[in-house]
C-alpha cells in the first residue's frame, strides 16, 4: 500500500504530465492548421498548457514532503 504523501506526490506528477501532453499536441495540431491564429493558438495556449505543466512538476519536486 502506497503511503498518502506518495499518493499525494504521484497525482501531482500525473497532472503536470497530462498538462505537457496536451501542450505538445495542441502544438502539434496548430502546425497542421495554415492560418495566422493558429500562431497565437500554438505559443497561447499551447505554450501556457507547457509551461503550466512544467510549473507544476518543479513545484512538484520541490514541495514533495521527506521521507
Amino acid at each position: 500500500m502506497m503511503p498518502r504523501q506518495n499518493a499525494f506526490v504521484s497525482k501531482r506528477l500525473r497532472l503536470a504530465g497530462i498538462l505537457v501532453i496536451l501542450g505538445l499536441l495542441v502544438q502539434a495540431l496548430t502546425l497542421l492548421w495554415n492560418h495566422p491564429l493558429s500562431f497565437l493558438a500554438f505559443l497561447g495556449l499551447g505554450g501556457l498548457l507547457l509551461f503550466a505543466g512544467i510549473v507544476v512538476y518543479l513545484f512538484t519536486l520541490i514541495s514533495a514532503p521527506k521521507a
